[in-house]
């Protein structure tokens, strides 16, 4: 359920998140169990979205220290640190998010990791450090999710480098890294990073490509499963044919509705047999599209 709950944060559906988190079995007068302690730092990062980083904060310190509690028991690691350091610089607490990120950054490094853990880490190490050595952990941080991390997470990381150029007075550089990050972040459906980075664009005197909608707006990941979709395939059977995760179907589809301008997956086949795709019209789905 918690990777759900990332999903529609990233959509910004924060309402949405809200109402699931109330429905899932977390008691915060009780010590969570380990598969709460996941529930429990999601409400602390959705906690500091809606505007009290002092509550998530919190929220992300208590699963902290109920993991050094219990040490080596929990079945697998929660990066609670990363959360509360964007906690602690909402709040503007620099010197305590530059230590509880040090430390992360320590952990990480000794266990010799590579793709997302490393990359968001160098990310977040870099915002609290100062402009020199910030670029430096910036550009790691771009580089590994390069090499094999998600495309939401590398989109983060070229808009933070983007912004410590731009800063830098490096506007052509910065805009060039900001655009990347919102075509990165536009394709995976991250709608509130999208916007954040978009607003970034604009401050370092970049025009903002306006959005395109229609069918010839899809890319061709989202014409596949839009395709696969309205000739009545579930979300499992899709993942399965084009060898992708649900979630990333999940997010795909989200991207086709708005730029379809329909409000869910009974109007799929309307939507693109007026556009005349005969693959759709006929109901047949030829191999290997």
């Amino acid at each position: 359920m918690p990777p759900v709950l990332d999903t529609l944060i990233e959509r910004d559906e924060l309402d949405s998140a809200v109402e699931l988190l109330r429905q899932l079995p977390l008691n915060p007068d009780r010590r969570p169990h380990w598969h709460q302690l996941a529930l429990l730092l999601r409400r602390g990062r959705l906690r500091r979205l809606l505007g009290d980083p002092a509550g998530g904060l919190s929220d992300l310190v208590r699963c902290g220290r109920v993991l050094r509690e219990r040490g080596s028991r929990v079945p697998h690691p929660l990066r609670w640190r990363r959360h509360a350091t964007v906690a602690l610089l909402d709040l503007g607490r620099l010197d305590a998010a530059r230590r509880l990120i040090d430390v992360e950054l320590s952990d990480v490094r000794r266990r010799s990791p590579v793709g997302n853990e490393l990359g968001v880490t160098l990310r977040l190490a870099g915002r609290v450090a100062g402009p020199s050595v910030g670029l430096g952990l910036l550009s790691q941080s771009v580089e590994v999710l390069e090499a094999g991390g998600s495309r939401v997470e590398l989109a983060r990381s070229l808009g933070e480098l983007g912004t410590a150029l731009s800063r830098m007075g490096r506007s052509r550089a910065a805009r060039s890294r900001l655009r990347r990050a919102c075509g990165l972040a536009e394709e995976t459906g991250a709608v509130r990073l999208r916007a954040c980075l978009e607003a970034r664009l604009r401050d370092a005197g970049g025009r903002v490509r306006k959005q395109v909608t229609g069918v010839g707006a899809l890319t061709a990941g989202e014409r596949r499963v839009a395709r696969l979709a309205a000739t009545g395939h579930t979300n499992r059977q899709i993942a399965a044919e084009l060898f992708i995760t649900r979630r990333a179907v999940e997010m795909h589809l989200t991207q086709v509705y708005r730029k379809l301008g329909i409000s869910g997956r009974g109007q799929l086949a309307r939507a693109l047999d007026d556009a005349d795709d005969p693959v759709v019209r006929h109901g047949v789905v030829p191999a290997g599209r």
